[in-house]
C-alpha cells in the first residue's frame, strides 16, 4: 500500500537496515509548486457545511467506515452505513437516502461502480459519490467512473469531502 502510494505520487522509498540496530524507512515525495499557497488559502478560506440530507456511507473497512460516518455527522448530515453492496441495497430499499457515498473496491460481489449503477436505475434521483484508494486509471481503463459518477481519491481531507458532497448534491 505504501509502495503504491509512493509510486502513484512520483516518489520513492529508501530502506536502511542494520542487524541488531534497527531499520529506517525514508519516504521521498516530489515538491509541488505552489502547494503551500493553495494550502494556506484553503485553510483560511470559508468552510463548507453539510445540510439536512441523508447520506449512506458504504465501506468494507469498519475503522474507515466509522471515521467517514463521524466526518459526515460532524458536517451536519444524517448518516446511514453499510459494509458492502448487498447491505447498501437493503438500506436503500427501506430508507430515504439523498446521496450514496461508496468505496469502489468491496467484497460481496458488487463493486461501488455496480452499486451506483444499480442504485441509480432503481432510484433515479439518488446522487452518487464514489471513493477509492486506487488511482482512476487503475479502476477504470476508459478514464473515469461510469454514469457520470464523481470519484474522490483516498486519502482525502474533510474539507475536500465536504466541498464535493455539496457539488454532487447540487447537481
Amino acid at each position: 500500500m505504501v509502495f503504491g502510494f509512493m509510486k502513484q505520487s512520483g516518489g520513492h522509498i529508501n530502506v536502511y537496515s542494520e542487524e541488531g540496530v534497527g531499520t529506517t524507512f525514508r519516504l521521498y515525495l516530489p515538491r509541488a509548486a505552489g502547494a503551500a499557497d493553495k494550502l494556506e488559502a484553503s485553510a483560511n478560506g470559508p468552510t463548507v457545511d453539510g445540510g439536512p440530507e441523508t447520506i449512506l456511507a458504504v465501506e468494507d473497512n469498519p475503522g474507515l467506515r466509522s471515521l467517514v460516518v463521524k466526518q459526515l455527522s460532524q458536517l451536519g448530515y444524517r448518516c446511514l452505513e453499510a459494509e458492502d453492496g448487498p447491505a447498501a441495497l437493503r438500506v436503500l430499499e427501506t430508507e430515504a437516502v439523498d446521496l450514496l457515498f461508496s468505496d469502489v473496491v468491496m467484497p460481496g460481489g458488487i463493486s461501488g461502480y455496480e452499486l451506483g449503477r444499480i442504485a441509480r436505475t432503481r432510484w433515479p434521483a439518488l446522487k452518487v459519490l464514489l471513493t477509492s484508494g486506487f488511482p482512476e486509471e487503475k479502476l477504470n481503463g476508459n478514464g473515469g467512473p461510469p454514469w457520470n459518477m464523481q470519484l474522490l481519491i483516498k486519502p482525502y481531507r474533510k474539507e475536500d469531502l465536504a466541498r464535493l458532497l455539496r457539488e454532487v448534491l447540487a447537481e
